[in-house]
């Protein structure tokens, strides 16, 4: 046992002695970001000699394995230290010794607890590196560029993790200004990805409108909802890129464009007859209940257009109070058309059948609610048709879904 466990240790100093003198740049080729022949060498010598060595039951096999394992190990470790991966090298080094420990493996404990202090050094040399390029946004863009201009796989992967991590420590330094340009970044970064990943082509999409549109209608329209994510997905990224370049369809434009993708959702589910599921789409969809206030804006409810404002009613009667509501709706509406381009329409607009929906708080069902806090009344008002069935289904595709957990008919509560 003592001759078995000499060897051990032997074995284990003579791969330590070897990465000491042979450092990083040793085992990582910078031109090619390629494992260079020293390791990969080892690993597959060991892989062919360990069944061998099984099969015959050699008391090398243990050892050989466990020189396997070490150099497994390394490779991956060099892997994330060369790719700036750093948080994934201590976790790759943590669950080694965890394991280590474990079993009781002082061999094993001996080899990894080295890389323990190692990481965590690199780790403070990482944060300070990123201090410095904070210190003018000029030097965090020298280094962004330098990765997004190779425009390959490897360099765009890099230029993501270099975004996460810079918000990572600028979040923990609470760098509020940094980290708002950093949100740019990282909006180019994903866009850049976006674009070398997918068929998709950002510059085209970005630039005219019939164009998007051909890429867009079929997978919002379609009867598959996960079709119908990878339209929101495409929109969000053509956002991002419009959002950094000098594009012809700007971040208005898509922002209009998703409210097409949630409603797109809330049909869907409305179809299948789970709308309980639309609560778990995180903020695509919005949620109002009769016992609470909603937020204020222009909704699409089923095949309707629903108007969520405030107002201060001039009139003491119930019935007055309602036509002042209507005729406040009415111009937050035309408004809203308007403003986000959704038809062109003149000074009126035709409006269609109108009614209150009324809140349900206890027990009582109102027709307004009094907000203290903006120390106005909340209204919700149903539009069946604006100018004609038409138009209203046009432009409720533009409009984000309404959904309530307490249905209604006709103003009605059921």
């Amino acid at each position: 046992m003592q001759k078995w466990g000499r060897i051990a240790v032997a074995m284990v100093a003579v791969v330590l002695i070897f990465r000491a003198v042979s450092g990083q740049e040793s085992y990582m080729d910078p031109a090619t970001r390629q494992m260079l022949d020293s390791l990969n060498h080892r690993i597959t010598q060991l892989e062919k000699e360990i069944p061998r060595l099984a099969q015959t039951r050699s008391p090398q096999y243990f050892f050989q394995k466990q020189e396997l394992d070490f150099t497994l190990f390394l490779s991956y470790y060099e892997r994330y230290r060369f790719d700036e991966d750093l948080d994934e090298a201590a976790n790759l080094v943590e669950t080694r010794l965890l394991a280590a420990q474990k079993r009781k493996d002082e061999t094993a404990i001996n080899y990894y607890q080295p890389y323990r202090t190692e990481i965590a050094k690199e780790l403070k040399l990482q944060q300070q590196r990123y201090q410095k390029l904070f210190e003018k946004e000029k030097n965090f863009r020298r280094e962004f560029y330098r990765f997004l201009q190779q425009n390959d796989e490897y360099s765009l992967q890099r230029a993501l993790r270099m975004t996460r991590l810079a918000q990572k420590y600028a979040a923990e330094k609470q760098l509020d200004e940094v980290t708002r340009y950093l949100r740019k970044y990282d909006q180019m970064a994903q866009a850049y990805w976006f674009d070398f990943s997918t068929d998709y082509d950002l510059r085209r999409l970005t630039h005219t409108d019939a164009y998007f549109k051909k890429q867009f209608t079929p997978l919002v329209e379609s009867d598959s909802v996960e079709l119908i994510h990878q339209a929101g997905e495409l929109v969000r990224q053509c956002m991002n890129y419009a959002c950094n370049s000098k594009s012809v369809l700007d971040s208005a434009y898509f922002a209009m464009q998703l409210n097409v993708v949630n409603t797109s959702i809330s049909d869907y589910y409305a179809r299948i007859g789970n709308n309980a599921s639309l609560e778990t789409l995180g903020g695509q969809s919005v949620i109002a209940r009769f016992d609470t206030l909603n937020r204020e804006g222009v909704y699409k409810w089923q095949n309707s257009i629903l108007v969520v404002g405030y107002f201060k009613p001039a009139a003491r009667f119930d019935n007055v109070k309602q036509g002042e509501a209507i005729i406040d709706a009415d111009h937050k509406l035309a408004e809203y058309i308007r403003v986000n381009r959704l038809a062109k329409i003149g000074k009126t607009v035709k409006m269609g059948s109108t009614y209150l929906v009324p809140y349900f708080r206890d027990a009582e069902s109102k027709q307004f609610c009094f907000d203290p806090e903006e120390m106005q009344y909340q209204y919700m008002i149903c539009y069946t048709q604006i100018e004609s069935q038409y138009f209203t289904k046009e432009i409720s595709k533009y409009l984000p879904p309404l959904q309530f957990n307490v249905e209604i008919d006709n103003g009605e509560l059921n």
